[in-house]
């Protein structure tokens, strides 16, 4: 009877799968659009304050934002491409579970 709760990926019920797939799709809409949204008030604000040195620092945030984003946004691509260059079975299977919980 255990096994068939734990058929999921990674032994996992399939139900706390589906949900970990579905918050992992969620923030990377959710990182982007925030990013983006965050970084567009930050300028108005600084627009309409008319400080050039408000703006500039504005400009620095949002680079340091949308680097983040892209860091969030690509982290499991990376964890499982350094997974691969160490190839072994357990890798192999670590691999098959990240792309279950994601999706990909």
């Amino acid at each position: 009877m255990l096994i068939q709760i734990l058929s999921g990926d990674c032994g996992l019920p399939k139900g706390v799968v589906g949900v970990i797939g579905n918050v992992y799709q969620t923030i990377m809409v959710l990182i982007p659009v925030f990013a983006v949204l965050f970084s567009v008030i930050d300028f108005l604000k600084g627009a309409s304050a008319g400080k050039e040195d408000g703006i500039k620092q504005n400009t620095g945030l949002m680079i340091k934002r949308i680097l983040y984003a892209l860091l969030a946004f690509f982290i499991f691509a990376i964890v499982k491409w350094v997974l691969g260059l160490l190839a072994t079975d357990n890798t192999a299977s670590a691999i098959s579970c990240l792309s279950g919980l994601t999706g990909n």
